[in-house]
């Protein structure tokens, strides 16, 4: 089956450019489909199984760069992020394995530049791995990992030659040039809930 220049609406946001090509066998779903919602461009291709118990899913997902502060009305984010995805598992439950690149962009106000991630989604888990950005004037690595349900996350940061000064809106009258090794705990964008603990020097 073949589609072409399809079109759906989604949760008040349009989806267009719809085109696809999919064939059928006794065991699987071949897919391949690219699409477009508000100027922004993903396409997907892969293989579903249902010649067994469950259904099973090894898809790709790809982007040249997408903006989510583009299709989602309340993200945080704001930037294009290039990112190729290997969606696997069963329907129920998806694990999602890929790589994000963002040449630059914003969270919650905050700029940044050259930002990289390995990242995995399994049982509601979003692990990140190798997160690389340069941010406050210095360099940013960590990892860690956020539970969608309850919107808390652990993580362990290292800082390197940052502007202490742009973190006045955490650490009140601090200047120099700071590095640190941190570990954090925290609930979606509450900062009162935010715990930070390691060591930390300025020059």
């Amino acid at each position: 089956a073949k589609l072409s220049n399809g079109q759906v609406r989604v949760m008040d946001t349009e989806i267009q450019q719809i085109a696809s090509l999919v064939t059928f066998t006794e065991k699987d779903v071949t897919l391949f489909a690219s699409a477009e919602a508000n100027e922004q461009k993903a396409s997907v291709h892969g293989k579903v199984y249902w010649d067994e118990d469950v259904p099973r899913l090894e898809l790709v997902v790809e982007s040249q760069g997408l903006d989510p502060g583009r299709l989602l009305a309340n993200s945080p984010f704001h930037g294009k992020v290039a990112f190729t995805a290997n969606v696997y598992g069963t329907i129920a439950a998806p694990k999602v394995e890929g790589d994000f690149k963002s040449p630059s962009g914003n969270v919650y106000g905050y700029d940044f530049q050259n930002a990289r991630a390995q990242v995995h989604y399994e049982n509601d888990c979003i692990e990140v791995k190798g997160f690389a950005a340069d941010v406050f004037g210095g360099h940013l690595q960590g990892d860690g990992e956020c539970m969608i349900a309850s919107r808390t996350y652990n993580g362990h940061l290292h800082l390197q030659n940052m502007d202490a000064g742009t973190l006045s809106d955490f650490i009140p009258g601090i200047e120099g040039r700071m590095t640190a090794d941190l570990g954090i705990h925290g609930m979606g964008n509450d900062f009162d809930a935010l715990s930070i603990y390691g060591s930390a020097s300025l020059a």
